[in-house]
């Protein structure tokens, strides 16, 4: 199976290098004030003091909670705390997968349907909107030199005012769009497509394994797949990040994230652009 492969052409334009797996200078690791990391002092040992040994017990209960948490891509149980947010309205905890390098929000803190339906209906995303039609264009100017007019499309995670279906329908792309809150059509899910495009969408993904799935089992042999989210490269300070402060944003996804999602459906990939993956489905 081949990864970053020269199919769509040079991808030299992208400054990022491949994640080695190494944590980045400027990332934030989970840690506390009673000194986890550092040699423990013997009151923090023996429990003579208080404090540190109800803050260690703490500490120790978290961490077997994580131990029990699988990755909900690659379903490895090599699961750490990566950063535990206290922020009013998005107190939860960020582990990161030491497999794939996915990191997720446990399913616990997601949003009801409900609030997060109110929350997309706040992002000022129209078909009418020049400056959401350029930021689409982002990955629709990557797919469309290796499409052919006349071709089926599925825009996944359309939202609640379908955009881009609209901008390759306009280029002479037949498509169909599908949203889990806004345009449940289950019947789209049961077509073969020549490709897939999936905007600000796998960040929402709770159960990125079988989302992935279904992206694969979307597309004909040779088909593409086309996903734009903001990558977790390396020397981005995930406490500052302002992708992880959205609470509908559950799955966030390093480039090598990405390289075992390519590896897992054999699929070649490239990343032509910042922030933008394209696969493609091998045709035999």
């Amino acid at each position: 199976m081949r990864k970053y492969c020269d199919w769509l052409g040079n991808t030299s334009g992208n400054t990022r290098v491949k994640y080695d797996g190494s944590v980045p200078q400027n990332s934030y690791l989970a840690h506390s004030s009673s000194g986890l990391g550092h040699r423990p002092l013997k009151a923090e040992t023996t429990g003579s003091n208080p404090v540190c040994a109800t803050t260690l017990k703490l500490e120790e209960k978290v961490s077997s909670q994580v131990r029990k948490k699988k990755c909900p891509l690659c379903l490895s149980v090599r699961v750490d705390l990566l950063f535990t947010s206290a922020r009013k309205k998005l107190e939860r905890r960020y582990l990161s997968c030491d497999s794939c390098g996915l990191v997720f929000v446990p399913s616990q803190y997601q949003l009801t349907v409900e609030e997060q339906r109110d929350r997309y209906l706040q992002h000022n995303n129209s078909p009418t909107d020049p400056g959401y039609r350029e930021f689409l264009s982002r990955l629709k100017n990557q797919m469309t030199p290796y499409l052919i007019p006349g071709q089926t499309g599925l825009d996944y995670g359309s939202g609640p005012g379908p955009t881009l279906s609209l901008m390759l329908e306009s280029e002479g792309y037949r498509m169909e769009i599908f949203d889990p809150i806004f345009a449940k059509h289950k019947e789209n899910l049961a077509k073969l497509y020549d490709f897939v495009v999936s905007t600000e969408t796998v960040e929402h993904f709770t159960k990125p394994n079988e989302d992935f799935q279904l992206l694969h089992d979307l597309v004909r042999p040779g088909g593409l797949i086309g996903i734009m989210t903001s990558i977790l490269y390396e020397g981005i300070n995930f406490e500052d990040w302002y992708y992880r402060l959205d609470p509908t944003h559950m799955s966030f996804y390093r480039p090598r994230t990405m390289e075992f999602v390519a590896d897992q459906w054999n699929l070649e990939s490239s990343s032509p652009s910042e922030n933008i993956y394209i696969f493609r489905k091998p045709v035999g």
